[in-house]
């Protein structure tokens, strides 16, 4: 498989040093058709919809000691974007479940390129292999579970499947309903029977 050249990458790291090794290793990869360099995560958030992202790599420092934080909330304009932590320092691993991979500091060049191209590489199978707009039954489990209130990694381990797999099928549910939003996407499973309403997600007060 030819992996995509056009993606557009954000890299969210105070260190330019940091940000500057991220760079070349994207760059000799050649898969980015822009890196976008940030270095604190407030100057980003009210660009992010207009730079539809592909990937965002976020060093995990910029959250300082937050450990509440929901990077779904914080991300919630890149519904289509995978999100890489990137821990240079110590990170509770409650956190990280939130993101779709992790790169450590130590990671080397090869490693960090094969997360980097996995994630890619499911997202272009499951886009290229679908032509139809009904739900396939897999679809159809990951969107029951968004419905419910499952976060990216729970629903990963609740149907055995990589979290690479679930993003995937939860961008191919975006394209065939033209629906993005939790809420929208619950009146679809709804009128469907996908779900019944005492299991949606009551919103918390």
């Amino acid at each position: 498989m030819t992996t995509q050249t056009n993606q557009r990458i954000i890299i969210i790291e105070p260190s330019t040093i940091v940000f500057a090794g991220l760079q070349s290793i994207i760059e000799r990869m050649h898969i980015a058709e822009s890196i976008y360099h940030v270095t604190e995560l407030d100057t980003i958030t009210q660009k992010l919809a207009q730079l539809r992202a592909d990937i965002i790599i976020v060093n995990t420092a910029v959250f300082g000691f937050h450990k509440n934080l929901s990077i779904k909330s914080i991300f919630k304009d890149c519904t289509h974007a995978s999100i890489i932590a990137f821990v240079s320092q110590y990170s509770d691993s409650q956190f990280l479940k939130q993101f779709d991979d992790i790169i450590d500091i130590y990671d080397d060049a090869q490693t960090i390129s094969a997360k980097i191209r996995h994630i890619i590489e499911q997202d272009t199978i499951d886009i290229t292999e679908t032509d139809t707009t009904e739900l396939s039954e897999r679809e159809q489990e990951v969107l029951i579970a968004v419905v419910k209130g499952l976060i990216n990694k729970e629903i990963a381990s609740t149907l055995n499947i990589s979290i690479h797999t679930v993003m995937s099928h939860r961008k191919n549910i975006t394209r065939k309903t033209g629906i993005k939003s939790i809420s929208g996407l619950t009146v679809y499973a709804l009128f469907n029977n996908l779900i019944k309403q005492e299991d949606v997600q009551q919103p918390h007060h």
